[in-house]
């Protein structure tokens, strides 16, 4: 999405858990990863069960203030006017940076486009929950200055009838018939035995 953005004269920041040396500017924050260590200590024990770890509430908290000290530095540093969320308001595999990016846009009021891919209760291993509050209130949250994206048309109803929320339908479908240059150095994604079925 970013180089899209990019063509539009718009200046992308990426805030993320593992950032590619070649790729855009942006702050690295190993802890917004979901596979560090405290996010993986909260996966584990958020699902799965209905009977929450006694430390369970107190190390999300904790965690989410780290990580939106982090996010408030983030848009400080790089004049940050719209947040795109790429998939950190839906599916819940790093709890802590919902629940930061929630409280952030909440207190900020900062516009954000919330992109969609595939909801929690989309996915069996996240129907079986300790915290259901918590996935309420962030995945995805109900806030004023964000708007919602998904991919189709069955997310679009479900996010509605669950949540009341609107959203807007922005396919993640490519013509695979047309060759399409990702980059100049990639080239066109062409036909493997993957996608050779969505023609």
């Amino acid at each position: 999405m970013g180089h899209r953005v990019r063509e539009h004269g718009t200046q992308v920041f990426y805030c993320v858990g593992e950032l590619e040396a070649s790729g855009p500017p942006g702050m690295l924050v190993p802890e917004m990863h979901f596979r560090d260590p405290e996010a993986e200590w909260i996966n584990l024990h958020a699902f799965g069960t209905t009977k929450p770890h006694p430390d369970f509430r107190s190390r999300i908290e904790s965690q989410a203030a780290h990580l939106k000290k982090a996010l408030r530095a983030f848009v400080a540093d790089h004049a940050i006017e719209l947040l795109v969320p790429e998939n950190a308001l839906t599916i819940p595999m790093q709890m802590s940076l919902g629940v930061a990016l929630a409280e952030l846009i909440a207190e900020a009021g900062i516009p954000t486009i919330a992109h969609h891919h595939d909801f929690y209760w989309e996915r069996e291993r996240f129907r079986v929950n300790c915290t259901p509050g918590v996935l309420d209130s962030a995945f995805p949250p109900d806030l004023p200055s964000i708007r919602h994206v998904v991919i189709n048309s069955i997310a679009q109803r479900d996010l509605k009838a669950r949540h009341g929320m609107d959203s807007v339908v922005v396919s993640n479908v490519l013509d695979f018939a047309t060759p399409l240059a990702l980059s100049a150095v990639e080239g066109p994604p062409g036909l493997d035995d993957f996608n050779a079925d969505f023609r």
